[in-house]
């Protein structure tokens, strides 16, 4: 079965309403003792239904399995703090198991999560690997899933279904919902998405939306300040009334996110409770340089392993650079996931790191003559991130001064990049490399570019991407933009079995909001230090909020002892951890997180002989 998610609501309060039939109709009463469920008979509307809640009482209970895994433990707390914010009232809780001389309740329920009941089980033996579902079976409404992922969708169901037919006075379930609303996910864990139908483009409600403000790029955003989850309804719903389609959805944290789309807008909305904020991003829809491309959803992620995956943090040092930064995935279907790049555009023999990243790829691509990259994220456009990839693209691969030496003269040509992500400031000419984004689309022809929003998921073969915090979050909290690492774009990566926190240079404010926002979503096994270890201690809390075992450090091993730099404070979160920071060469992490340093000049005689008309291999290479 399929839904929209904007039907999902019905389905609930027409569970809760054949709930409170069955108890109107049952001749058992329940035991005097228990006062947390009220009868409300005298109270019942004139439709079918059962009253779920009514008068400042709930005729429904919400029983949890009590052996659950940690996704259906959080569900029910999110799904009694939902219930709690629509009526003010904190709905009645219990467990499946039964004391001995209990008798088992038996009346109208919400059953969370695989419980003992035979309503729950009925469902579960139904329930694909990644499927969920809500869905009424006599009084009981099962909320069913099988991952965090799709707990998620169970959750952002549920509020839509709330949000259309609940009040803060009364939620009755009504038979009707199962004919406006089809309740059960796809094996994608996402919502049905049919472009077909899609409108050519819709009105934005912006006297709903808030101040507007330049985003950069063809994109807008809206703050709305003073927002309740209410504002974000409203806002929601306006834009699905004035012709947009839902996308997908997403929850981190008590954060709310939602895409809406036409065949040339895309529209984000975000829920930021912790601040009181609905943020809405607007985009562009648009191929390579022409706008922006959707994610894409987890249903489209098929591939098949090839290799063994591995990740790598690629040494970035120079004559007059300590360190800059790139990871380099690879991926079990032999393709890659790149972070930054590097430096690039100096003016010294050693200057540019685009010749190390290509060597790197090459180590480890199936074909170094044909290296596939799923995605390339640039955390923001300084030159120690950007600036080998932007070397790459204007061909810079050697001159008489020996830089750039063993890149490729044809690496547009060797390297194929299906995704770029990104999302920088509107003034980029204040920095003066407004044009580099640019140079990359149009070298490397890439088509799918995505303009990275906090809530959005993308996956690529067996690594998930979460963003969390980009400038979208920024706007207003500093009105000028002193620094482009105050806008780096920090993602959550998981991979191998581990989760790994990417901050890119995050910057106090940028941490600070992350920190306000996320809080216990930043746990992590692993953390990429934020900007080399030289950012002050106002990544204090991120870091202890991530705990990580695995410490990686973008940034030369002397440096780490540099008196002028900052780390020493930082570190000391990280004194009993697993730090690494490369030096001389590549640190590689295998399947099984087991890690080898692979020395500059071996990386470069491990390369395999190749046809891609590389540059002499210079002494200042090697």
């Amino acid at each position: 079965m399929k839904t929209t998610l904007h039907r999902p609501l019905a389905l609930l309060l027409s569970l809760l309403l054949l709930l409170s039939m069955a108890a109107c109709a049952s001749d058992e009463k329940e035991p005097a003792t228990d006062t947390t469920v009220h009868e409300t008979e005298s109270e019942q509307p004139e439709e079918s239904g059962i009253a779920a809640f009514l008068d400042g009482a709930y005729s429904v209970k919400l029983i949890y399995a009590s052996r659950a895994p940690f996704y259906e433990k959080e569900l029910r707390v999110n799904v009694t703090d939902l219930l709690k914010d629509t009526t003010g009232v904190v709905p009645p809780t219990q467990s499946d198991a039964e004391a001995e001389g209990e008798t088992r309740y038996d009346g109208p329920a919400i059953l969370i999560g695989e419980t003992s009941y035979e309503e729950s089980q009925s469902v579960y033996r139904e329930l694909g690997e990644n499927n969920a579902c809500i869905r009424l079976i006599g009084n009981k409404l099962v909320l069913a899933c099988c991952n965090e992922d799709t707990s998620t969708k169970v959750l952002i169901a549920l509020r839509e279904l709330l949000a259309k037919h609940a009040t803060k006075d009364k939620i009755v379930l009504t038979e009707d919902w199962n004919t406006e609303i089809d309740i059960t996910f796809n094996a994608d864990g996402n919502a049905t998405f049919d472009s077909t139908d899609l409108s050519q483009s819709a009105p934005l409600p912006t006297e709903l939306m808030g101040k507007a403000y330049d985003a950069g790029q063809g994109s807008s955003l809206y703050i709305r300040s003073g927002a309740v989850r209410a504002t974000f309804d409203t806002v929601c719903e306006a834009l699905a009334e004035n012709g947009m389609k839902l996308y997908t959805s997403n929850a981190i944290g008590n954060n709310l996110f939602i895409t809406y789309v036409t065949k040339t807008q895309i529209a984000h909305v975000m829920y930021l409770p912790n601040v009181k904020e609905v943020r809405t991003a607007i985009d562009k829809r648009g191929e390579g340089a022409d706008g922006f491309a959707l994610t894409g959803l987890s249903g489209e992620n098929t591939y098949q392993s090839v290799t063994s995956p591995c990740m790598t943090l690629v040494e970035i040092e120079s004559a007059d650079w300590p360190g800059g930064l790139s990871m380099i995935f690879k991926l079990s279907d032999g393709r890659f996931f790149v972070i930054d790049s590097g430096i690039g555009g100096r003016k010294d023999n050693d200057g540019s790191s685009s010749g190390w990243i290509w060597a790197s790829l090459a180590k480890h691509a199936d074909d170094p003559n044909n290296i596939r990259v799923a995605a390339w994220l640039i955390t923001h456009t300084h030159s120690d991130h950007a600036g080998g990839l932007v070397d790459m693209a204007r061909g810079w691969y050697e001159n008489s001064e020996g830089r750039h030496s063993v890149m490729p003269k044809n690496c547009t040509e060797i390297i194929t990049i299906e995704k770029l992500i990104y999302n920088q400031p509107a003034n980029m000419s204040k920095f003066g490399r407004a044009g580099w984004i640019g140079e990359i689309i149009e070298a490397f022809d890439i088509k799918e570019v995505v303009k990275a929003h906090p809530g959005q998921e993308l996956w690529f073969a067996d690594l998930k991407l979460t963003v969390y915090t980009t400038q979208d979050l920024l706007v207003e909290v500093d009105s000028s933009i002193d620094d482009l690492n105050e806008y780096s774009v920090v993602t959550m990566i998981e991979f191998n079995g581990k989760r790994i926190l990417s901050l890119g240079d995050a910057d106090p404010k940028n941490n600070a909001m992350s920190a306000k926002l996320y809080q216990n979503e930043l746990k992590a096994d692993v953390i990429q230090v934020a900007h080399h270890g030289y950012g002050d201690t106002g990544a204090k809390e991120v870091n202890e909020l991530c705990n990580p075992d695995i410490v990686l450090w973008p940034v030369a091993k002397d440096e780490m002892v540099n008196a002028n730099c900052k780390q020493k404070e930082i570190n000391k979160i990280f004194l009993s951890k697993e730090n690494y920071a490369p030096h001389g060469g590549n640190i590689t992490f295998d399947s099984n997180w087991n890690c080898t340093l692979i020395p500059n000049a071996e990386l470069l005689e491990m390369i395999p002989t190749c046809d891609c008309g590389c540059g002499k291999k210079s002494s200042t290479a090697t």
